[in-house]
C-alpha cells in the first residue's frame, strides 16, 4: 500500500523483511504468499528475496522515518494475512525496537492494521457475494 515510497534499496530490503517474515513460522500459507507478491509488484521488483542477512541488518538501511513506519505497518499487514504467529510477532516486535518506535506506537500500528484485515475481509466478500444474496439485503 505504501511501499512505492520506498527508496530502492528500502525495497529491497523490506523484501528481504517480509521474507524472514512469513518464513518465521516455517509456514507459508496460500494468503502470505500472495500478500507477498503483490508487495513486491507494488515495488516493482522482479526478483524475490533470497534471505542472506540478517534482521539488524536490514534494518540499518532504513534512515528515514517515514520509511520505518511504513516498513512497521506493512509487515504487521503481511503477518495478520493469516493470523498472527508468535515468531511473526517476535520479529515485528525485532524490528520495532530497532527503528525504537514505542510500545504505544506500535500498538496503535497493529490497531490500524487489524482494522484494514477486517475491510478487506469484508470487500473480499462483496465482490464474491451471491447476486441474489445482496439483491436481498
Amino acid at each position: 500500500m505504501f511501499l512505492s515510497a520506498l527508496s530502492q534499496d528500502e525495497k529491497v530490503a523490506f523484501l528481504e523483511l517480509a521474507q524472514h517474515l512469513v518464513s518465521a513460522d516455517g509456514v507459508m500459507s496460500i494468503e502470505e504468499s500472495e500478500l507477498f507478491e503483490e508487495m513486491r509488484h507494488e515495488m516493482r521488483l522482479v526478483s524475490r528475496a533470497d534471505g542472506e542477512l540478517n534482521v539488524d541488518s536490514l534494518c540499518q538501511v532504513f534512515t528515514r522515518t517515514q520509511s520505518r513506519r511504513i516498513v512497521v505497518l506493512e509487515l504487521i499487514t503481511l503477518a495478520l494475512v493469516d493470523g498472527l504467529a508468535v515468531t511473526e510477532h517476535a520479529l515485528i516486535n525485532t524490528v520495532a525496537r530497532s527503528f525504537e518506535l514505542s510500545p504505544r506506537t506500535l500498538a496503535r500500528y497493529y490497531s490500524w492494521a487489524h482494522r484494514l484485515a477486517r475491510l478487506n475481509d469484508e470487500a473480499r466478500a462483496l465482490i464474491s457475494e451471491d447476486d441474489d444474496a445482496a439483491a436481498a439485503s
